[in-house]
């Protein structure tokens, strides 16, 4: 198992509790996070995305409105998993799937800055 590293989460405050900035993975795969608790992908879904420099993390939270979002320092626990899936709905037949597959090579155009994990704990916020 990789050993833990330091980076940075934007999250969003919705009805008292934090959320991935990314409305997108909104849905059964959407994990809350919670100050100096580990958070880990909901089953058959992952990984979760986090930032290597607090710089990466706030351009993010400009981009989409800083006032709606926050920065946190975090540990994480990186993937050995290459991408992340956007929608997550059941199949016909009634199984769980993961959706759009997103490579971490795009994610990472789209969001510079970006790695996954498998794990990730909220330490303390860093904006204001």
């Amino acid at each position: 198992m990789p050993r833990q590293r330091s980076g940075f989460k934007v999250v969003q405050r919705i009805n008292g509790r934090l959320w991935s900035f990314n409305e997108r993975a909104a849905g059964p795969g959407r994990r809350p996070y919670k100050l100096n608790k580990t958070t880990r992908p909901a089953p058959n879904c992952g990984p979760l995305c986090v930032f290597v420099t607090c710089q990466a993390a706030n351009d993010l939270r400009w981009a989409f409105g800083k006032k709606y979002f926050a920065v946190y320092r975090v540990k994480y626990r990186p993937s050995t998993i290459k991408g992340i899936w956007l929608t997550h709905e059941p199949a016909p037949d009634g199984q769980e799937r993961h959706g759009t597959f997103f490579p971490i090579h795009a994610l990472q155009r789209a969001y510079p800055g970006t790695v996954l994990a498998d794990e990730i704990t909220l330490v303390e916020r860093v904006s204001p």
